[in-house]
């Protein structure tokens, strides 16, 4: 018979105790218990973030509205005034402005203008300064107007825009930008509306 011989080292496998079982649960119930306790506060904290924010929105909300009311009650002021003016302006404009574009020399522009309740203000571009003291002559002659009054007159150079004192260039005669105030003639501008 032959002898059995093991030369491996035996091993025992130790039985684990019902403590070190108690020990394992525990610890996994302490980090769920954390892991819980930690999603809690960090959900009020983000809670309250977004409740601030949904504050701060509610008062630009409420802000906006405010301001969308006061343009609207600005509008409606603005068209009332504007309808208030065309009531009050009886008069056509046309033949003022028709009168003024008959009276411009030749190579004058009318650059702009604005009707009031009594008077006409407007600019235009002249070559030289007899251009427009012949205009203003013309204007005078007009049934239209009842008096003609010059603002200002500018001088520029006709390709930048620039006013003769930045440039001293001789080689260019400047143009001329007067501004005008003509007081209508309410009266002959009715009577006009009247037999047309």
């Amino acid at each position: 018979m032959v002898a059995e011989i093991n030369l491996l080292p035996s091993k025992n496998k130790k039985i684990l105790s019902g403590k070190v079982y108690i020990i394992i649960v525990g610890i996994v119930f302490i980090i769920i218990a954390l892991f819980l306790t930690y999603l809690l506060l960090s959900s009020k904290q983000e809670r309250m973030l977004v409740e601030s924010k949904q504050n701060q929105v509610q008062a630009e909300v409420i802000t906006l509205q405010s301001e969308v009311a006061a343009t609207t009650s600005n509008e409606t002021g603005s068209r009332q005034s504007a309808v208030d003016f065309t009531e009050m302006v009886s008069y056509p404009v046309s033949p003022i402005i028709l009168e003024v574009g008959t009276y411009l020399p030749r190579h004058s522009y009318l650059r702009n203008y604005e009707f009031s309740e009594q008077t006409v203000k407007f600019q235009a571009d002249f070559e030289d300064k007899t251009m427009i003291a012949q205009f203003i002559s013309d204007l005078l002659t007009s049934p239209l107007f009842a008096d003609v009054k010059v603002d200002e007159i500018t001088s520029f150079q006709v390709g930048n825009g620039t006013t003769v004192d930045e440039l001293e260039d001789f080689d260019e005669v400047p143009r001329y930008s007067a501004s005008f105030t003509l007081d209508i003639n309410v009266s002959y501008v009715s009577s006009m509306e009247v037999t047309k």
